[in-house]
């Protein structure tokens, strides 16, 4: 399985199933302090919806702490996919989460990581070589 945080506009490889994950970033994108001006803070709901609007991928995974954390993500898909509109406040928002949030943070690590294996990954996945 090939793992997603956030759509990426790749071409859809026959026979690859992607998952997505920390559809939250680790919470991150449920903090207001995090979020830009104007820009209203997103729920859970909204990010489980904004992983499951790629076509690429086919799952995403939750960790509900409790019932309304469980009400939430099932939310996602009684809602459905994003529209354009919220999926271009989503990439706004993520942007600068991603932006500001990793300074000093244990994600920019894992971010790092992740581009890392993406760029090992990318010619392996396009060609269907390995």
């Amino acid at each position: 399985m090939r793992a997603a945080s956030a759509p990426t506009g790749h071409e859809a490889i026959a026979g690859q199933q992607a998952g997505a994950f920390t559809a939250t970033r680790w919470g991150q994108l449920l903090n207001p302090a995090l979020m830009p001006e104007g820009e209203r803070t997103p729920t859970a709901t909204d990010c489980y919806r904004f992983a499951l609007s790629d076509p690429h991928v086919d799952v995403t995974l939750s960790g509900p702490n409790g019932g309304a954390q469980l009400d939430a993500a099932m939310a996602a898909l009684d809602h459905g996919p994003l529209d354009e509109d919220e999926l271009s406040w989503m990439r706004r928002v993520g942007a600068v989460v991603r932006r500001d949030a990793n300074k000093g943070s244990p994600v920019a690590f894992l971010d790092r990581m992740a581009g890392v294996f993406r760029r090992k990954a990318t010619p392996a996945l396009t060609t269907g070589r390995r």
